[in-house]
C-alpha cells in the first residue's frame, strides 16, 4: 500500500511537472506529457503458490509495476520467515503455469539471464517476516510480462516440504 502511494505520488509529480511549462521548449514538454499519459500501471495481489502453502500459510503481498520511460516495481509482503533474504522478478507466464510464473522475463529474450537483463528486487524481511522494496530500472517491461514471483534466496526452516523456491506469485497485465 505504501509502495503504491509512493509510485502514485511520483506519477503525479511527473504529470504536474509536465503541465507546468514556461513556454520554452514546448516540444519537449509535449513529449513529457505524452510519456506520462502513456504510462502503464499494473497492480496485483501476491498469493502463496501451491508448493509453498504448507510452509507459508500466512504469506501474502501486493505489487505494483509502472512502465513509462523506465520501469518501477515495488511490493510489500507479510507472513514470510523473519530476517530472511528474498528475491523477486518479473516472469513471462501466469501464476497458473507450471512452474508458477513460468520463466524469468528477459528484456532481451535472446540474451542470458542476468541482473543486466532482468528487473530484480532484493528484500530482507524484518523480525515479523514482513518487508517492502521498490526498484526503478532502465529496462522497459513489455506485454511479455505476465507475473511477479517472490523467491526464497536460501533454504530456511520451512523449506523442507517445498519442491520449489517460489513462494508468492501475482498475475500482471501490461498492454
Amino acid at each position: 500500500m505504501k509502495t503504491a502511494a509512493i509510485l502514485a505520488a511520483a506519477g503525479l509529480v511527473l504529470a504536474t511537472a509536465a503541465a507546468c511549462s514556461n513556454g520554452e521548449n514546448d516540444e519537449a514538454s509535449d513529449e513529457t506529457v505524452e510519456t506520462v499519459a502513456s504510462a502503464q500501471t499494473a497492480e496485483t495481489t501476491l498469493g502463496v503458490v501451491a508448493t509453498a502453502a504448507e510452509a507459508y500459510p500466512d504469506a501474502a503481498g501486493r505489487a505494483i509495476v509502472t512502465v513509462a520511460e523506465t520501469t518501477s516495481v515495488g511490493f510489500t509482503v507479510t507472513g514470510l520467515e523473519p530476517e530472511t533474504d528474498y528475491t523477486s522478478h518479473l516472469h513471462d507466464a501466469s501464476c497458473e503455469a507450471d512452474p508458477p510464473g513460468g520463466e524469468h522475463w528477459l528484456a532481451d529474450p535472446e540474451a542470458d539471464m542476468s541482473e543486466d537483463n532482468e528487473i530484480h528486487l532484493h528484500l530482507t524481511t524484518d523480525t515479523d517476516g514482513a518487508g517492502t522494496v521498490s526498484v526503478q530500472s532502465d529496462l522497459i517491461a513489455d506485454e511479455r510480462v505476465k507475473a511477479i514471483v517472490v523467491h526464497l534466496d536460501a533454504e530456511g526452516e520451512h523449506t523442507d516440504a517445498m519442491t520449489s523456491d517460489r513462494i508468492l506469485c501475482g498475475d500482471l497485465e501490461l498492454e
